[in-house]
């Protein structure tokens, strides 16, 4: 129970709130790392590179080269675009810490609202499988600043709701509400590939009122929709919620063997692997 609850609030803190990198490349060595950053001076402000050593699942070293410090993704895919205009290879990633600060990178916020009302473009942002894009709005439009209103942006909104009132301890008075707001989020950025979060805390609202089959048909939908680096915990915390709560072995043990299957260096099949273990010398117990 500790873990699945300490996987919960992981989530839903990471969501809330969380910084965003341009990543441009990653080496097996510090050195090689190094020598990539002195090739992008000419294309890049490379005095905002760092390097992050990193351990992979296999147990390799990397070293990713990285650039700059954002508060909002929007912000570092404005950079990530600029930087493949010019040839670099970017990825826009989750903030880690390298062991030593690192300055955000653009602190000035958004730009003041022009004194004028002439009629230009609105320019807003939409989330997408393939990223965020900008849309341009029709010349006739009157001058707006649009807010950055992502699907993880508009999440950690909903998400904060729910944190505040876990603390005024008014949580169950408000399940219904979140559920609405979340589903109504989900079907505004049914394409987004972050849609999976969404469906992960409406399966966390009904677990709070006791709704078990709904919460594993929310957990079902955020599998599907999420990334494979994600899939492995959530299919997890399905299987222990079996285990559980429904106290159905067979049904618990079939969804840890497809966590097998699909992810087996994951830490996640491991900690699967040590329930089953537990199923099964219940079941030998029982049997005697």
């Amino acid at each position: 129970m500790k873990k699945m609850l300490f996987l919960f609030f992981t989530f839903l803190f990471s969501v809330i709130r969380a910084d965003f990198t341009v990543q441009v490349g990653s080496l097996n060595s510090e050195n090689a790392a190094k020598r990539h950053i002195s090739t992008l001076k000419s294309k890049i402000d490379t005095a905002k590179c760092y390097v992050l050593r990193s351990e992979l699942k296999d147990g390799r070293i990397v070293f990713r080269v990285r650039f700059g410090r954002f508060r909002d993704m929007a912000s570092a895919e404005k950079y990530k675009s600029s930087f493949i205009d010019k040839g670099v290879d970017s990825v826009v990633s989750r903030y880690e810490d390298p062991g030593y600060e690192i300055s955000y990178t653009d602190d000035a916020g958004p730009a003041p609202l022009p004194d004028n009302t002439e009629e230009t473009k609105i320019i807003a942002i939409k989330d997408t499988p393939a990223g965020i894009i900008k849309i341009d709005a029709p010349d006739d439009t009157k001058t707006k600043m649009i807010e950055d209103k992502t699907f993880e942006y508009r999440l950690g909104i909903i998400n904060r709701k729910w944190l505040i009132a876990v603390q005024q301890e008014k949580e169950k008075e408000i399940i219904e509400e979140l559920i609405t707001e979340y589903t109504g989020l989900i079907n505004e950025y049914l394409d987004s590939r972050e849609v999976f979060k969404g469906y992960y805390m409406i399966a966390h609202c009904y677990l709070q009122i006791g709704d078990l089959d709904m919460t594993l048909r929310y957990l079902d939908r955020s599998i599907e929709s999420a990334p494979s680096d994600e899939k492995a915990a959530i299919m997890y915390e399905k299987g222990f919620m079996v285990y559980i709560y429904q106290r159905d072995f067979q049904r618990a043990i079939d969804i840890f063997k497809r966590l097998f299957f699909e992810f087996p260096d994951s830490a996640w099949a491991h900690a699967a692997q040590n329930i089953v273990n537990e199923i099964l010398k219940y079941k030998v117990y029982m049997d005697h």
